[in-house]
C-alpha cells in the first residue's frame, strides 16, 4: 500500500479571521526583509523597485490571499510504501 501523507499549513479550512492572521505572520516577514534590504542598499535600483512594488501591492496581495478562491499550502507530500 502507498499512502500520500500531508504535513504544512494550509489555508483551505482557515476563516478570514485566519487566513488576515497568517498572511500577516508569512508576508510582514518578507515585507520587512525586502524593506531592510532595500534601505541598506540604495544603490541597486532592482531591489528599490521590488520593494516599492510591493509596498504599493502589499494590499492587493493579502485581499487576493484571504479571498475564498484562493489556498495555498506551505509544507510537503511525502509518499509512504508500507510492507503488507
Amino acid at each position: 500500500m502507498i499512502a500520500l501523507e500531508k504535513c504544512g499549513l494550509n489555508t483551505v479550512d482557515m476563516n478570514h479571521d485566519k487566513k488576515n492572521t497568517f498572511f500577516d505572520v508569512i508576508f510582514s516577514f518578507i515585507k520587512l526583509g525586502i524593506n531592510e534590504t532595500a534601505n541598506k542598499d540604495k544603490t541597486s535600483k532592482e531591489i528599490v523597485k521590488e520593494c516599492n512594488w510591493l509596498n504599493e501591492n502589499y494590499n492587493k496581495l493579502k485581499e487576493a490571499f484571504i479571498n475564498n478562491q484562493f489556498f495555498m499550502n506551505f509544507g510537503f507530500m511525502l509518499y509512504v510504501g508500507i510492507l503488507q
